[in-house]
């Protein structure tokens, strides 16, 4: 397993923004994996008082995904609410559109499949992995960890 912390130039809000990143190492899973051009990816999104380093400071998730097929991006994302705000820095494109991308360059073996991506995120992490998710057609499963959620469904008959 590799840990990677990447500061790259989003040309959607215009500065520079870090992500860190789990990478699986073939030598520690199965053998199936060694070629693997098509590894699942999961984003963990941070809560309002975090950024891309609270789910590797607060939790064990580098012990458990070590033997897995499994690269987890972690970003930063201020307060911003994984939404596109009135004042012009549009973190949601920046998270749903950008992101994907430039992490592929990259990691050319993350997949591109819906079926193999997932996200999920704590507090106002949960609200963005939920609305991102619902949003787009790019994940597969979605969780969230203590949010708060006001849905309102609309049934027309």
């Amino acid at each position: 397993m590799a840990f990677f912390q990447i500061e790259y130039n989003s040309k959607i809000l215009g500065m520079e923004r870090h992500v860190n990143v789990i990478y699986p190492d073939a030598s520690e899973i199965k053998e199936d994996y060694i070629n693997d051009t098509d590894i699942p990816v999961l984003y963990l999104l941070h809560g309002m008082g975090g950024n891309e380093n609270s789910w590797q400071k607060r939790t064990a998730i580098e012990r458990l995904v070590r033997k897995t097929n499994l690269i987890v991006v972690m970003p930063s994302t201020d307060l911003a609410w994984y939404t596109n705000t009135a004042y012009g820095l549009d973190y949601y494109d920046m998270i749903a559109k950008e992101l994907p991308q430039i992490l592929q360059r990259f990691f050319p073996n993350m997949t591109r499949k819906r079926e193999k991506t997932f996200i999920a995120g704590l507090s106002m992490g949960g609200y963005g992995a939920y609305k991102i998710a619902l949003s787009t057609d790019k994940f597969s499963h979605a969780a969230s960890f203590q949010v708060h959620l006001d849905l309102e469904l609309t049934v027309k008959t």
